[in-house]
């Protein structure tokens, strides 16, 4: 969605987004060595404490994106199973999900990833959460990151579930062209399981507290595949 609507921009474009494609004016000068401003999932407060004059942006409209939170754990589980140098647990390998685990499995290894404890000393959002020295598990961290998507600043919210509708319809809203969505981070994803197979009981209940106020702002349940 950031890359379809950032080809639309001019020069003077502020693009805080990944690194599939170069960031406009993301990069500052400090102390002898250039950095990026802004991380890629960056939240109002990050942002406009970041830029020189916050009324500049006062006439845009401010827009982001939604998931289903137990998709998205899912999602970030994968993520973090793409490079198991990031995940701080001995022999990581065995932890991945395959064709062949048992449903039970599936929900152990799951939960095993995504309350165990892990670092984040090295990871831009997790200095930005005020976590960089703690240790937290990734259902924590996930958890912190959506709550500050919560935001009056945000004029306008995507679902991720529909989300090249709500990218036309905004192109239309907006009066400008849309493109066919580019498609990143498609990848990490190795089997084609509905979100609710990684999901035991109880860890289905901790997301509906820890992801309340989320959930109750745009309707979310947890759906049987």
């Amino acid at each position: 969605m950031e890359h379809a609507l950032y080809q639309m921009t001019g020069d003077d474009a502020l693009c805080a987004g990944g690194n599939e494609y170069e960031n406009k004016n993301n990069h500052a000068f400090h102390d002898g060595e250039w950095y990026d401003r802004f991380h890629q999932h960056s939240w109002p407060e990050v942002f406009y404490s970041r830029i020189g004059d916050p009324t500049i942006y006062d006439d845009y409209t401010h827009i982001t994106i939604v998931r289903n939170p137990w998709d998205t754990l899912v999602s970030y589980y994968w993520f973090c199973m793409g490079d198991l140098n990031n995940v701080y647990v001995e022999n990581p390998q065995q932890f991945v999900v395959n064709e062949n685990d048992t449903t039970a499995l599936i929900k152990q290894k799951f939960e095993f990833i995504m309350t165990g404890a892990t670092k984040y000393h090295d990871d831009p959002v997790g200095h930005e959460l005020g976590i960089e020295n703690d240790l937290a598990s990734p259902f924590i961290y996930i958890s912190m990151t959506n709550s500050r998507f919560l935001d009056d600043k945000i004029d306008r919210y995507l679902r991720h579930e529909n989300l090249t509708h709500d990218y036309n319809q905004l192109c239309k809203d907006l009066d400008i062209d849309s493109i066919d969505l580019p498609r990143h981070k498609s990848n990490f994803r190795k089997l084609d399981l509905h979100y609710s197979e990684y999901f035991g009981d109880e860890l289905k209940e901790e997301v509906k507290y820890y992801f309340g106020d989320y959930i109750e702002k745009f309707g979310y349940e947890f759906e049987k595949c």
